[in-house]
């Protein structure tokens, strides 16, 4: 009886080993190893080989003829001849000088005195009366006429005036006139400051006077 308990049991363990050896070799196999596949060729654009890209139209161009290049020299011609165009325009449109014809009234080596003649004038005339200082006189004128006749038609107003010793001049100003420079109620700094004769007021009434200037 335990000689056949002993052989079942050895049997036994045997078919255990042998299960085993089975699932370590050909039963493992079995499970994880994966038919062979073959992966799909990629394609690949080998493009048009006839294409030429030194074959376009536009190669053939030649740049200086159809876009032609400025030398140095021409452009500094340029850059000198826009410089000398731009100054000139500038300083004319600064300057502005004209030419008029006035009727002189009064003049006066001093401003107080001139500036006093030159309100009175404005009183007097229906014309634009002007302060001019030519050194070194301040010269009261009155009109702007653009012609020496019509100066002449309007030297009897300001004779008629009192002003006898009226006469007609010729003067290029600028658009800046001398009145402008000074305010009437303050006189300029070296008027203030400058030492008069006593023979002042003889020495103004004498350069009314042309033979004086």
């Amino acid at each position: 009886m335990m000689n056949l308990k002993n052989i079942y049991r050895f049997a036994t363990v045997a078919i255990i080993i042998s299960l085993a050896q089975f699932l370590m070799t050909g039963g493992c196999r079995g499970t994880f190893e994966r038919p062979d596949e073959r992966r799909p060729e990629e394609k690949r654009d080998t493009g048009d080989s006839s294409f030429d890209p030194m074959g376009l139209p536009s190669d053939s161009d030649i740049i200086p003829e159809k876009y032609p290049l400025l030398t140095m020299a021409d452009t500094a011609a340029n850059a000198k001849d826009t410089l000398n165009d731009v100054s000139s325009k500038t300083v004319d449109s600064l300057l502005e000088y004209y030419e008029t014809y006035r009727i002189q009234l009064y003049s006066s080596n001093t401003y107080g005195p001139a500036s006093r003649e030159m309100g009175i004038a404005r009183e007097v005339f229906d014309q634009a009366v002007h302060l001019d200082y030519e050194v070194p006189y301040y010269k009261v004128r009155v009109g702007d006429f653009a012609d020496r006749k019509e100066a002449e038609a309007y030297l009897p107003a300001a004779i008629e005036a009192g002003y006898s010793n009226a006469w007609i001049v010729k003067v290029t100003i600028n658009v800046q006139e001398v009145e402008e420079s000074y305010d009437e109620d303050i006189p300029p700094l070296i008027d203030s400051l400058e030492v008069y004769p006593d023979n002042r007021e003889s020495e103004d009434e004498q350069s009314q006077y042309p033979e004086d200037q």
